[in-house]
């Protein structure tokens, strides 16, 4: 499990809910209603989901609890698993004789490999049992630090591995269990050997990257660099297609912020959880929306589109790092404080006194925004009205004809070489040259 790192957790909690600022106002809501405040119509659904989150750990407390420790776990409970291997050896010991009586009697090789049958029945079973021993250890021990992280239909694992399932043995010595109750009050069956060691963790090797990543966001704002966007979010889509479909998922549903602050809301701020408030950026929602709700990203066929996703989304944390601290070096070299009889501005020479959070804000409607949005801009002493194209960058319409500028030309125009330039874009299509 990665170990926090020193110094990160606050502005990655910070980083988790850019762009989504009124979730800020949940934090004075004392119950189920700043719920619904911030999350609208989908609050029922983020809700419930919370809901069976605490239902499923109220199971797996009380299982933990009367076990007091993972050591005291056996092959045979009482009131579980006991009887039904007591029956089985039973039926299966007559089995034995009836068949040893019948072979010594006939000499006929059918009855031999049914008392071969039996006995392998036996070893299989007793393999199992310790099979489903060590399962629940290593299961109720992933509770335990907090690693267990479940997806759809995981709510099996913790009916089987804390006693809420049918135990029953197959002829063979193969160990099922019967989960769940369908409305015409039948259940599903699920065999030992086909789920063992399937139920899911956190990725460790991602969580890290996102902890190296901020660090390393830190220290070249410090140091006054760009920020290197593309190879941050290669690097991530790289670890997370090969963590397999699984593993994006699981990643999706991570709560990278590592505290728990916002004790109204559903205490996994994941990517998950946000997206379905609606209120990430207009670039999460381009193939679904929240009010779909998020079967999609069960679907395997889909993982790739959540992959980039999610490297997309951990790279603007880590970008938020990196501005953040880029500001306040920025800050510190100006002399710059907080205090209110300290200047918070500059005076521009094309656009007079303006405010440092005036200026972020220019920064961050310049970098994206709707196709179609205008900025004015001084060139050649004279304003002039810039459109925003689809494809991201500005244009000056001249009647039939245009001239294009990329966004750090743009952010240059508006006098904000103070703040850090955008990554670079691919414009090569457009046959210029752009200093970008």
């Amino acid at each position: 499990m990665a170990k926090k790192q020193a110094g990160l957790s606050d502005a990655m909690s910070m980083a988790l809910i850019r762009g989504e600022r009124e979730i800020g106002r949940a934090q004075a809501a004392k119950d189920t209603a700043g719920i619904k405040e911030i999350f609208g119509g989908i609050a029922d659904v983020v809700t419930t989901s919370l809901q069976k989150k605490k239902k499923r750990e109220a199971k797996l407390e009380a299982y933990a609890e009367a076990l007091g420790g993972v050591q005291n776990i056996n092959m045979l409970e009482d009131d579980y698993n006991k009887q039904a291997v007591t029956d089985f050896v039973r039926t299966k010991r007559d089995e034995y004789n009836e068949a040893a009586k019948m072979y010594e009697k006939t000499k006929d090789a059918k009855y031999r490999d049914q008392m071969e049958a039996v006995k392998f029945s036996f070893e299989n079973l007793n393999a199992q049992l310790q099979g489903l021993v060590q399962e629940k250890a290593e299961y109720m021990t992933s509770f335990e630090k907090k690693e267990l992280v479940h997806l759809e239909g995981d709510e099996k694992y913790t009916d089987i591995y804390t006693n809420n399932s049918k135990f029953s043995i197959e002829q063979n010595g193969d160990v099922g269990f019967a989960t769940g109750t369908f409305k015409d009050g039948t259940s599903k069956y699920h065999k030992l050997k086909d789920i063992a060691g399937k139920w899911n963790t956190k990725q460790y090797d991602t969580e890290l990257l996102v902890l190296q990543n901020n660090d390393t966001a830190f220290k070249i704002a410090q140091q006054g660099k760009d920020f290197p966007r593309d190879s941050i979010k290669n690097n991530y889509n790289s670890t997370l297609k090969q963590s397999g479909p699984k593993g994006i998922r699981v990643m999706s549903k991570t709560d990278i912020s590592g505290e728990d602050q916002y004790e109204n809301l559903p205490d996994d701020l994941s990517f998950e959880a946000l997206w379905q408030t609606g209120g990430l950026l207009p670039k999460f929602y381009k193939n679904f929306k929240a009010k779909d709700g998020v079967k999609w990203m069960d679907d395997p066929d889909n993982a790739p589109m959540l992959s980039d996703m999610l490297s997309e989304y951990l790279t603007d944390v880590n970008h938020y790092t990196h501005r953040e601290n880029f500001k306040a070096k920025r800050e510190a070299t100006e002399g710059r404080r907080t205090s209110d009889t300290k200047e918070k501005g500059r005076n521009l020479t094309n656009y007079g006194y303006r405010t440092y959070e005036q200026m972020d804000e220019d920064y961050d409607y310049i970098k994206e925004g709707d196709t179609g949005d205008t900025i004015t801009v001084k060139l050649g002493g004279k304003t002039t009205s810039l459109i925003r194209s689809k494809a991201g960058y500005w244009v000056n319409k001249f009647g039939d004809s245009e001239k294009i500028y990329t966004r750090n030309q743009v952010k240059a125009m508006r006098e904000l070489n103070h703040l850090p330039n955008y990554e670079k874009a691919d414009l090569s299509f457009l046959q210029f040259n752009a200093n970008e």
